[in-house]
């Protein structure tokens, strides 16, 4: 069993993996990707929401720095940032991330984050939507903390709770439909097999949803997953101060 699962992973890898996750490479799309995420939650310029997850695996081999995959959740695990549609399709998913290694790091190192960046610069209004233990940028903008009570700020983060809630359902469905993927079940494999595994899942995961094989409710399992919000987020102050900019012009427009 083990050599057919090192098999199929690696033909799922080399031949799939590009083919059916993809994140959304022209205006068309990402227009289309925009609109059906204002149909379902009501918040504009929205791509998809981002998250990471923690998928466990045993006790890395002598050869592997063993430390940075021990997460502070008390295990060993990869992190796995994965960027989903409002249809539960994923557009972006990275399993190479150590336990240990923040969110926020992940995201600086992602080549959508280069991709939505140089979009910015070149006036494409796209983005993504995060919690707040990622850096409020331009092109990913998170909630804010403690607005007042029916004010337009409190509007946003209503919708935006709404919306980001959709990375939560995935996160379900996607270790629901293959179950190797939650907590208490661990992967027994190498970190670089293991981040085979979940790439795999995540394809097979996207060809199910494009043929709509969908779970039913009672077949959803919910993992507790603590954030991430009280640890350090990496900032850059000037792409802050945009970042602050798009919010606010958001909020202008759509919550007041």
């Amino acid at each position: 069993m083990s050599r057919c699962i090192n098999e199929v992973t690696n033909i799922v890898n080399q031949y799939l993996l590009h083919e059916w996750i993809v994140f959304p490479a022209t205006e068309n799309e990402r227009n289309n990707f925009k609109r059906e995420f204002y149909e379902n939650f009501h918040f504009p310029r929205c791509l998809g929401a981002i998250d990471c997850t923690h998928v466990a695996i045993i006790a890395p081999p002598e050869n592997y720095p063993a430390l940075p995959y021990y997460c502070r959740k008390g295990f060993y695990s990869i992190n796995c940032q994965i960027i989903v549609s409002s249809n539960l399709k994923i557009l972006g998913l990275n399993a190479r991330f150590p336990g240990s290694t923040h969110d926020s790091a992940i995201w600086q190192a992602s080549n959508i984050k280069t991709t939505l960046q140089n979009l910015y610069l070149r006036g494409d209004d796209s983005l993504l939507i995060g919690d707040s233990g990622y850096p409020l940028q331009p092109f990913l903008i998170t909630p804010f903390e403690n607005p007042e009570e029916n004010s337009p700020e409190s509007r946003y983060n209503y919708h935006f709770i709404r919306a980001r809630n959709v990375i939560e359902r995935l996160n379900g469905v996607l270790k629901s439909r293959f179950r190797c993927l939650l907590k208490h079940r661990v992967l027994n494999y190498r970190p670089t097999v293991a981040g085979k595994i979940i790439y795999s899942c995540g394809v097979l995961h996207n060809i199910a949803q494009h043929y709509n094989d969908n779970l039913r409710e009672d077949e959803i399992i919910e993992e507790d997953e603590e954030d991430d919000f009280n640890e350090i987020v990496m900032r850059d102050g000037n792409w802050h101060r945009r970042g602050e900019e798009v919010r606010n012009q958001i909020v202008q427009r759509f919550f007041t």
